[in-house]
């Protein structure tokens, strides 16, 4: 079942990987990072980008947190940076 849940926006990194050929839309964005973020309240899990961690930097269990990114007048995406970073 599918539900809203609140979120601190905090999380681990559970995997990712390094898009190296971009998909339409995202031409100017290559390379770019997905990742799965596990979120600290447990259970929930998003996918998102990770952002200004250097690709060798990143690994599997790192703390994140969101911030929101605009993309347009009324839309934010939720994307993630290394939790020391924030």
């Amino acid at each position: 079942m599918l539900q809203w849940v609140e979120a601190s926006g905090q999380g681990t990194i559970y995997s990712y990987v390094i898009a190296h050929e971009a998909l339409r839309g995202w031409t100017g964005e290559v390379p770019y990072v997905v990742a799965i973020i596990e979120l600290a309240e447990g259970g929930p899990h998003m996918i998102s980008n990770i952002v200004g961690t250097p690709f060798d930097r990143i690994k599997i269990g790192m703390p994140v947190k969101v911030f929101l990114e605009p993309a347009g007048e009324e839309i934010s995406l939720p994307k993630f940076r290394a939790a020391h970073e924030a």
